[in-house]
């Protein structure tokens, strides 16, 4: 499908700087950035958005008026950058494989910026590995971020 619209990911990456997975991201954030106001009064979270495809659905979301809130783990100063450039956002620190992380966190959101009504479960982690060097707390966590944090939030 991305071939056939002209939309790759080597566009994408270099229209945004975000690796666009056969333009899907790509196609989101711009019908969302090109509505502005249709998220007026909504608040929305993304997970592992101080970076890369995260930081380019939040931008988007604020361009179509919600106030976001940025959430990270690891990379505070890169959370903090998103803040600044969504307007009105905040960095939100939280390792969504930890319930008690997130629910911390939806607190913090809920007091700061009001009731989430959109959710985007960004965060991921990737450990590449092979059998000869297979690594159990990797794969474990890869498994915490990525299902569980998934899980975690939509619970």
């Amino acid at each position: 499908m991305a071939e056939r619209s002209g939309l790759t990911s080597e566009r994408c990456t270099h229209a945004h700087g975000v690796q666009g997975g056969h333009g899907k991201p790509y196609l989101v954030v711009n019908v969302l950035k090109g509505m502005p106001g249709i998220l007026d009064g909504r608040v929305a979270l993304v997970t592992g958005s101080g970076r890369g495809i995260g930081r380019a659905v939040a931008e988007a979301l604020a361009a179509a008026g919600a106030r976001v809130a940025v959430n990270y783990s690891r990379d505070r100063e890169g959370a903090v950058e998103t803040a600044e450039r969504v307007g009105g956002g905040r960095a939100y620190h939280a390792d969504v494989s930890k319930r008690e992380d997130v629910h911390r966190m939806a607190e913090e959101i809920h007091r700061d910026l009001g009731k989430v009504s959109i959710l985007v479960n960004n965060a991921g982690v990737l450990y590449p590995m092979d059998l000869e060097h297979y690594d159990d707390k990797l794969m474990w966590r890869m498994v915490g971020v990525n299902m569980m944090g998934a899980r975690i939030h939509s619970a």
